[in-house]
């Protein structure tokens, strides 16, 4: 069973449900705290989900879900959106409170589930006395054992098939036009998500020529290419190629 967690923002409840480790929300609590209208003739959820990226959106059955706390599932299930989904839905949002959104959910709601390499399913009621050391600490071991699991599937799937390259060799084999401030972004953007999955980012040294072809040698951060392609679609809307294929 996957673990559902209810959380409060404002006068909202955000439910989440963990699977295999990681953060889905529930679409239709994310959209009701960015103002965006559903229901009674104003179309459904689905029409703010069309722009997001294959594998950011899944149904997830209630038969699939347990939560110790007081809170509803639909019958039926619901569509639940990732962290990444979440970061781009807010980014489309034009409502002042877009920003203040996505601050609470970086702030308080990743750092509660990631504690310690996860949310512990119950780790509330150890706090009110109704759960033992033992069977906090059980938990806590269930937890962190996936967790490592996931995170060596994730690193090996990573040496395995992406070269290392920092963001300017990724953007010119890519063959893009990214501003500067572009490319600082989407280097922290990747160094974010390499923290929360457990990769440990490379340091490797290149030598850069100046205006009068004189070289020095530096250090630069290095990442996994797939990573960058991830970042970049977090953080740019379609991006221009410098050489269009068609």
């Amino acid at each position: 069973m996957n673990a559902l967690t209810p959380f409060n923002y404002r006068d909202h409840t955000i439910r989440v449900v963990i699977l295999d480790g990681e953060p889905w929300f529930v679409a239709a609590d994310v959209c009701r705290a960015l103002e965006m209208p559903f229901g009674e003739g104003k179309g459904t959820v689905k029409r703010y989900l069309g722009g997001l990226l294959e594998g950011e959106t899944r149904f997830v059955p209630k038969s699939s879900v347990h939560s110790d706390a007081p809170t509803s599932f639909p019958n039926r299930g619901t569509t639940c959106i990732s962290e990444s989904g979440l970061y781009r839905l807010t980014m489309r949002s034009n409502k002042p409170g877009a920003l203040p959104f996505q601050n609470w959910v970086v702030q308080e709601v990743l750092p509660a589930i990631r504690k310690d390499g996860g949310y512990i399913l119950g780790e509330e009621l150890h706090g009110a006395g109704l759960m033992s050391d033992d069977e906090l600490l059980a938990r806590a071991l269930q937890v962190a054992n996936r967790k490592l699991a996931r995170v060596e599937a994730e690193r090996n799937y990573y040496a395995d098939h992406y070269e290392l390259v920092t963001v300017d060799e990724w953007r010119a084999t890519s063959h893009l036009y990214l501003q500067h401030g572009q490319r600082v972004q989407i280097g922290k953007v990747a160094t974010a998500l390499a923290r929360n999955r457990g990769i440990i980012l490379e340091k490797q040294t290149r030598t850069l020529s100046d205006s009068q072809g004189r070289g020095r040698v530096v250090t630069v951060n290095v990442y996994p290419r797939k990573l960058l392609d991830e970042a970049a679609a977090n953080v740019c809307a379609p991006v221009q190629r410098l050489h269009p294929t068609n």
